[in-house]
């Protein structure tokens, strides 16, 4: 009667041991498939991390209203009233519809402009707009006709390049070789950038159609009593305020820098009216 009311103690005993046995038999198990789980989320998150690029570039390009991007050796033209000229350059007539070249596209009345992937064109853009962003672009010069004084311009990977603008803010990205002619209202912020140009004569050297209406409410009185910020260049790259930066340099004036509307004025009134033909 007592074995049965009280078992033996090394028939306890064993019964505890098969217990702990079975235990770490499923601990073991359980530790075998955590790496495969483990390695599968890693890859999950290589996959993801790759396809994040794609999908930010999507994000950004369709924030902006107004889009201009892959054009070559052309000149370009953005009219006030949303319409865009491309008029190829080359002796090759056929080089403006060879398949790396996209067909422009702008939104009238757009507030904001992009323009990539653009290479040995002149540009002219006309309007008002609260921001413009250039992205890749190489041996171009480009003229923003309307100051965008309550607004901000973009530069990012541009290189070899000239441009004239009027802004509230210029910020510049990852660029070389790149003159700016400006007439900025707060200091340009430039970051890995090198051989940058700062010409304070925007509006010296640069015809301005302050008799058109102005959208921004900015009159030229107004802007006569700002002060031009372009020497207040910030290098992010550069922090010894003792010592200038070699990444850029304050020029006055250049003497011998012509405008791509001044330059093209001809040309692009020709090509408006109809009357431009190919070489």
């Amino acid at each position: 009667v007592r074995e049965r009311i009280c078992p033996k103690e090394k028939f306890s005993f064993r019964r505890y041991r098969a217990a702990l046995l079975k235990q770490q038999q499923r601990r073991d198990s359980k530790e075998e498939k955590e790496p495969k789980k483990n390695q599968q989320q890693a890859t999950n998150n290589i996959i993801s991390n790759e396809e994040k690029p794609e999908k930010k570039e999507r994000r950004n390009i369709a924030q902006y209203e107004g889009i201009v991007e892959y054009v070559s050796d052309s000149k370009v033209v953005v009219q006030a009233d949303g319409k865009v000229d491309v008029i190829n350059t080359t002796n090759d007539a056929a080089a403006s519809s060879s398949e790396e070249t996209k067909p422009a596209t702008v939104a009238k009345e757009a507030s904001s402009f992009l323009m990539r992937n653009l290479k040995n064109c002149n540009v002219i853009l006309n309007g008002v707009y609260k921001s413009v962003h250039f992205i890749q672009v190489e041996y171009c010069t480009i003229d923003i006709t309307t100051p965008i004084l309550q607004g901000s311009i973009h530069v990012t990977s541009c290189h070899n390049t000239t441009l004239y603008c009027a802004s509230n803010q210029l910020r510049i990205h990852d660029s070389s070789d790149v003159d700016f002619h400006v007439f900025v209202k707060s200091g340009p912020i430039i970051e890995d950038c090198s051989k940058i140009k700062f010409y304070g004569d925007y509006f010296s050297n640069h015809h301005c159609p302050w008799g058109q209406e102005d959208k921004e409410g900015t009159e030229e009185e107004d802007v006569k009593k700002m002060i031009n910020q372009f020497r207040d260049v910030k290098d992010f790259n550069w922090l010894r305020t003792l010592v200038p930066s070699p990444n850029f340099s304050i020029l006055e004036e250049s003497p011998l820098s012509v405008p791509a509307s001044s330059a093209g004025q001809d040309m692009v009134a020709s090509v408006v009216a109809g009357d431009h033909t190919s070489n």
